[in-house]
């Protein structure tokens, strides 16, 4: 298995600033405590765990210590990450988390 990790500053243009947040990718088959000890080691403030699902995207959040609902600096840097690769589009993405299903506005560019 192969997963893709990113770090992305949320709430930012400049490169090095804003809030950070580990995005990753490809990996919907880790159990909870894979998660929680990858969020661990990437030791950022929140971790968010992203893969497709039908109409939209399931996501997990994890902090260093444990899993979350919600994050809301995680959501943005996830988003926007997905935006850049071509897997979101402008408009309205159906996010799924433990805090249920969230619309995501990318809208030039911007979460």
């Amino acid at each position: 298995m192969e997963c893709r990790a990113f770090k992305v500053d949320a709430f930012t243009d400049t490169p090095l600033k804003g809030n950070p947040a580990a995005v990753v990718l490809d990996c919907p088959e880790l159990d909870r405590e894979t998660m929680l000890a990858i969020a661990g080691e990437l030791n950022l403030s929140e971790t968010a765990f992203v893969w497709p699902e039908k109409d939209g995207f399931q996501v997990r959040f994890f902090t260093p210590g444990d899993e979350i609902p919600l994050c809301g600096h995680a959501t943005v840097a996830t988003f926007y990450l997905l935006w850049r690769l071509g897997l979101a589009a402008e408009g309205i993405n159906k996010m799924f988390s433990k805090a249920g299903e969230i619309d995501v506005l990318i809208k030039d560019g911007r979460v």
